[in-house]
């Protein structure tokens, strides 16, 4: 059983992701509590979920959280219930992230931590948009589907590292030409800028090309861009797993039409066929449920879904920048031929804006906190910043071409300027100078209302943007793209599927490699400088093959999965180091950090509140080791300190001599077969 429920600051249902199980678990206590008459509970039916009775049922335990958290400053992380059913909670933007389910508390906390981190991406502070827009709430849909197969199938999302194609110098470069002179066909664009361009290969990164000044992409962007291609395969059928899957529709909520002042959805939720690029729109998401709030956009004669197969597909993303954590970008991405993708990513212009808006929305959130963090001179010092950033903001606006994009910007900030008036008017000066701890009501209704009217204000510039942008030049930008790799497609989509076995640097394989290594079945080597994953492929066994026999077919994926859970578990407790074995196999895993020469680096012994204190291991949602290695080296430069990650899986009979004897060579040698970070033009670039 598993449910991704969000609610609001009333405590309605913002967005709801479950599959059947819960589906039927929740109608049962309905029908328990007198919510639901008995007869309405058919578990051979694919049941509706009506939101009203996830709101009775859930609002006692959201209310007391808020309380806990509001109230004592001692939010719930977690409730177990006696049946077994974990419920864990996060906060972000004001709104309550819920994960229910039967699985391991922190599995759960990564699906929520996964959730808001796409939220960000998706929707930004906005998050209100996953209730009123189809388009949105669909998108959420597919990117959580898709992280969740690719979590339980791909080693990179599993330890949360880019696995690089490994492929000879010469196509290699090939390929950064190909990207480099897409980027140059989209130069003459006048309402985007091209920043970068990347060829995935079944999710492994062949090559980046970035134009000249652009921000870095991270890791997890890197990793969430693939995440989109995968996301629209789920959406075409172009990917399937080995699970069955129910298809049901939750009961709609009664809502209105879907259209926020200052967005315009119309240019988010419309198909375009004339210009070719197919605009996201929600569908069902298999054998989970969710609750739209207006219907799915039905599809004519004209639209059927071969079309979309290999089309070209465009959405706004919010991605971090040193210039703003949620910077618009313009995310177009093609298939090339099967499991071969072009991802080009634009900026569209509106950073300045962002950052000055969102500076405004934070003050006003530590504003609305009271007490000791909104009070006093510092809620002197944020009024003026407030002040400050709206002026700039008001500047900025004036720069955005004229159309229906300025039109609902302008209007927006105009309803935003009232709002601030407003809020002087309320007597929020004169309770920041009594220094009082309690918000005033009039103070609270108004700052409230300033802080909506900038989600609206900030929603309709940064995304109100017509993915249809550069439509002409995107197009040829693909058909360059396409003509120069049209004679490495195949070669690339089989190489893919074994990655560094069909033989990669010179003539050395990454079989030939584990010759070296006798009893040696598997590992997983993490730069953890870049996130570079460099592993063994691990084929999907078949009838038969987990087979004690044979050690490599006994290597299942669960027992793969299974050993990074399990090392997951003792690094959030501070355990750096381990080793430990089953019946067949003895596993081990290492972390250890060196300076810019390669020389070890001792970390200093960690408090028990500053580990609880970190992250989940890995880096879609925060970088963990970054945090690590800030607490782990006091008074160091994080960025000049470099961990490596190894996980590795010997037969039973390895001694602990002969597993510390090959993790040494293995991390002094495996750029043998990968390759240095600097032998690949991509990474040069």
């Amino acid at each position: 059983m598993l449910a991704v429920l969000v609610f609001d600051q009333l405590n309605d249902v913002v967005y709801l992701r479950c599959d059947h199980k819960f589906v039927l678990h929740v109608r049962s206590m309905a029908a328990s509590q007198g919510l639901l008459a008995q007869a309405e509970v058919d578990p051979e039916e694919v049941a509706q979920l009506d939101p009203n009775i996830v709101v009775q049922l859930f609002s006692p335990l959201v209310t007391s959280q808020r309380i806990m958290a509001t109230q004592f400053n001692n939010p719930y992380t977690s409730v177990t219930c006696q049946d077994g059913t974990t419920v864990v909670f996060q906060e972000y933007a004001g709104y309550l992230f819920v994960g229910v389910g039967q699985e391991e508390e922190a599995h759960l906390q990564r699906v929520i931590s996964v959730t808001i981190r796409i939220v960000q991406l998706i929707v930004g502070p906005c998050v209100t948009l996953l209730k009123r827009s189809v388009e949105k709430s669909g998108m959420l849909d597919r990117l959580l589907e898709a992280w969740q197969q690719l979590y339980a199938h791909e080693q990179s999302y599993l330890v949360e590292a880019v696995e690089r194609l490994v492929v000879n110098a010469e196509l290699s470069a090939a390929s950064v030409k190909a990207l480099a002179a897409v980027v140059d066909t989209l130069r003459p664009a006048t309402d985007l800028t091209p920043r970068h361009a990347l060829f995935f290969v079944r999710n492994k990164l062949l090559a980046l090309y970035s134009s000249r000044n652009a921000s870095e992409l991270t890791a997890s962007d890197l990793l969430f861009l693939n995440l989109l291609v995968a996301a629209n395969q789920v959406r075409d059928g172009e990917q399937h797993y080995s699970e069955d899957k129910h298809v049901g529709k939750v009961e709609p909520e009664d809502d209105d039409d879907g259209r926020e002042e200052g967005i315009g959805l119309e240019e988010e939720g419309e198909r375009r066929e004339d210009d070719g690029i197919v605009v996201d729109e929600s569908t069902d998401s298999g054998e989970f449920y969710s609750i739209p709030g207006t219907p799915a956009p039905a599809r004519t004669a004209s639209q059927p879904q071969g079309e979309q197969r290999g089309g070209l597909h465009g959405q706004v993303v919010l991605l971090k920048t040193e210039a703003c954590h949620l910077t618009p970008h313009l995310v177009h991405h093609h298939t090339l031929s099967d499991g071969f993708s072009l991802i080009i990513v634009s900026e569209v212009n509106r950073t300045q804006l962002s950052a000055q808006l969102l500076a405004v929305l934070s003050c006003l959130e530590e504003l609305a906190l009271g007490g000791s963090e909104g009070g006093g001179g510092r809620g002197r010092v944020l009024l003026e910043a407030c002040d400050a950033a709206l002026k700039k903001t008001h500047d900025l606006a004036r720069r955005l071409p004229r159309g229906r994009t300025f039109d609902r910007v302008e209007k927006a900030l105009q309803q935003v300027q009232y709002r601030w008036e407003g809020v002087k008017r309320s007597g929020v000066e004169e309770w920041l100078k009594s220094g009082g701890e309690d918000v005033p009501s009039r103070v609270d209704a108004s700052l409230t209302s300033l802080v909506d009217s900038v989600r609206s204000a900030w929603r309709a510039a940064c995304l109100g943007v017509s993915s249809t942008a550069g439509a002409a030049l995107i197009e040829a930008a693909v058909v360059t793209a396409s003509v120069r790799m049209a004679d490495y497609c195949h070669f690339l989509e089989v190489k893919a599927l074994r990655n560094m076995t069909l033989g990669c640097r010179s003539a050395l394989t990454i079989s030939k490699y584990l010759e070296e290594f006798p009893g040696l079945v598997h590992f997983l080597y993490v730069d953890r400088s870049a996130h570079q994953l460099t592993a063994p492929t691990l084929l999907p066994e078949g009838p038969g093959e987990d087979d004690t026999s044979n050690p490599t077919r006994a290597l299942t994926l669960a027992r793969v999965w299974s050993m990074v859970e399990f090392a997951r578990s003792h690094l959030s407790k501070g355990h750096l180091s381990l080793m430990w074995k089953d019946t067949t196999f003895n596993y081990a895993y290492f972390l250890w950090f060196e300076d810019g020469s390669s020389n070890p680096l001792k970390p200093e012994p960690l408090h028990e509140s500053a580990i609880e204190e970190l992250p989940l291991p890995g880096i879609l949602c925060q970088d963990f080791y970054q945090a690590l290695a800030t607490r782990a080296f006091p008074g160091s430069d994080p960025s000049r300190v470099r961990a490596y990650e190894l996980f590795c899986v010997h037969l039973g009979l390895a001694t602990s001599p002969c597993v510390l004897e090959h993790t040494r060579r293995l991390a002094a040698t495996i750029w043998e077969v990968a390759g240095p970070l600097d032998a690949n033009p991509a990474d040069l670039l």
